[in-house]
C-alpha cells in the first residue's frame, strides 16, 4: 500500500474524528476511500485456460476513491445525489489500470393533493470481466452504463392511485472489438399500472409494461456493414409489497411475458419472471434478507443490485438467482457481514459475426460466499475487511468450469 496513500486516509480519518465529535450533521459529505486487496482469477477465466500474453491471473489491486454527496429534504420534496471516482490498480496486470466512476441524482416530488413522482439520472463505468463467449481479450475493456428513470402516481381516491413509469438505458464498451461491440444495447421501457393499498401495511399493484431495444452492432456483414438485431419484451406484472411487522417486510412480483429478437431468435422467451425479497430485523442487532430472482439477461440488474453475481451485466437468456445475506453489529462499533448466494444461468450465443454458426448453448451454476468485519472508530471513519469464494459448473459450448478467491481490507473516512 503507497505510503502516501495510506498517510492521506489517516489524515482525513482524524479529520473526520475531530468534526463528528460536535458537528451538526449536513446534508452534503466528502469523502476518501483505500482499498488493497488480492484476487486469484482476476480476469475470470474458467479452469485450465492461460491468460492472454503479458497478462497473469492472478493479481494485487490497490483503489483510491473520492467520494462526495447531498441528500436534502426542500418542503415536501428531497433531492440527492452521489458521486464517487475510482483510480484502480493492478501490480501485474498494468494494462488494467482503469479509472472508474459511479454517479446518480434524483429528485422525489410531491404535490399538495395526490400527485408525486421521481426522476433519476445515472451513470457508471468499471472494468468489464471476462467469459467464455467473448475469449480471451488482449485489452481493457471498460463497460459504460447511464440510465434515466421516471414515475408518476396519480391518486383515484383514497385506496387507489395509477402508476406511470418509464426509463431508458444504454450499455457501451471500451474496446474496439467486433465481438465486444455486439453486446453493445440501448433500451426503453414503460409501464402503467393501478395500485391498491389498503392500509399502510401493504400495496398491490398490477400494470402492463413493455421494452424496446437494440443491438446496433449485433452482427457484420461479408462486407462489414453493421446489422441491427431489435428485441421487445412485453408483460403483465403483478407486484406486492407487505410490512405485516415492524420487524419484516416483503417485496415480491411476478411477471408473465414473452421477449422477441428480430436476429438472435435462440434468445426468444415465454413464460414466467419475478423477484421475491423478505427482510427480518430480528434483533436489534441482527438483520436477514433473504432473496430469489428469475430474469432475462437484460434485466439482469435486479439480480446484481443484490451483490450476488461476480459480473457488470449478464447476457444469459435467462439467470434465476437464490441468496441470503446476515448483518450482525457485535456492538455500536463493530459489525459482521455474510452472504452466500447461488445463480443458475440458460446461455445461448449472443454474438454472431458473418459467418453462420450452428446454434450454440449452456448451462452453468455459480456458488458465491463472502464474509465480511467493519469498525467505525468514529461517526465519520470506516475500516474493514471483506473475502469472497466464487465457484463455477458449467456444461455446453458456452460456459466452462472456473473458481475464484479475493481479499481486500480498506479504509473510508467522511466530511459531513
Amino acid at each position: 500500500m503507497p505510503a502516501r496513500l495510506a498517510a492521506l486516509v489517516v489524515s482525513i480519518c482524524c479529520a473526520a474524528a475531530h468534526d463528528g465529535a460536535g458537528a451538526e450533521t449536513s446534508p452534503y459529505y466528502v469523502g476518501l476511500s483505500l482499498s488493497h486487496g488480492h484476487e486469484s482469477n482476476v480476469l475470470q477465466l474458467a479452469d485450465g485456460v492461460d491468460p492472454a500474453p503479458g497478462f497473469e491471473r492472478a493479481d494485487d489491486i490497490t483503489a483510491i476513491s473520492l467520494l462526495a454527496g447531498f441528500d436534502q429534504r426542500i418542503s415536501r420534496q428531497r433531492i440527492y445525489g452521489s458521486l464517487s471516482l475510482r483510480s484502480n490498480r493492478y501490480a501485474n496486470n498494468t494494462a488494467l489500470d482503469n479509472l472508474a466512476y459511479s454517479a446518480n441524482a434524483g429528485i422525489d416530488w410531491a404535490t399538495v393533493g395526490r400527485v408525486s413522482g421521481s426522476l433519476r439520472v445515472s451513470g457508471d463505468r468499471s472494468l468489464s470481466l471476462y467469459d467464455e463467449q467473448l475469449g480471451v481479450l488482449a485489452g481493457k475493456n471498460l463497460v459504460t452504463s447511464r440510465a434515466v428513470n421516471g414515475s408518476l402516481s396519480v391518486g383515484v381516491v383514497t385506496q387507489y392511485s395509477l402508476e406511470l413509469s418509464g426509463g431508458r438505458r444504454d450499455v457501451g464498451y471500451s474496446l474496439d472489438d467486433p465481438v465486444v461491440r455486439s453486446r453493445e444495447f440501448r433500451q426503453d421501457n414503460a409501464s402503467l399500472g393501478l395500485r391498491w393499498r389498503p392500509s399502510g401495511m401493504g400495496s398491490v399493484t398490477l400494470s402492463l409494461s413493455t421494452t424496446r431495444g437494440v443491438y446496433p452492432r449485433f452482427s457484420t456483414t461479408s462486407s462489414g456493414e453493421d446489422l441491427a438485431d431489435r428485441f421487445k419484451r412485453t408483460s403483465v406484472d403483478l407486484a406486492l409489497s407487505m410490512r405485516p411487522t415492524g420487524a419484516s417486510s416483503i417485496d415480491a412480483r411476478i411477471s408473465n411475458g414473452r421477449t422477441r429478437f428480430d436476429l438472435n431468435q435462440e434468445r426468444d422467451f415465454s413464460g414466467t419472471t419475478g423477484i421475491l425479497s423478505w427482510s427480518w430485523q430480528a434483533t436489534g442487532k441482527l438483520k436477514t434478507n433473504v432473496f430469489f430472482t428469475r430474469e432475462t439477461g437484460q434485466d439482469s440488474y435486479a439480480v446484481l443490485q443484490f451483490n450476488f453475481l461476480p459480473a457488470t451485466l449478464d447476457y444469459s437468456r435467462v439467470i434465476s438467482a437464490v441468496g441470503m445475506k446476515v448483518d450482525h453489529d457485535l456492538t455500536a462499533k463493530v459489525a459482521l457481514t455474510a452472504s452466500y448466494g447461488v445463480y443458475r444461468r440458460s446461455l445461448v450465443a449472443t454474438t454472431i459475426g458473418p459467418i453462420p454458426q450452428a446454434p450454440r448453448s449452456g448451462n452453468d451454476s455459480t456458488a458465491n460466499l463472502a464474509l465480511g468485519a467493519r469498525w467505525a472508530p468514529w461517526r465519520s471513519t470506516l475500516l474493514g475487511c471483506n473475502t469472497t469464494s466464487s465457484r463455477r459448473q458449467a456444461s455446453g459450448d458456452l460456459t466452462a468450469p472456473g473458481r475464484s478467491t479475493s481479499f481486500n481490507c480498506y479504509a473510508q473516512a467522511t466530511l459531513q
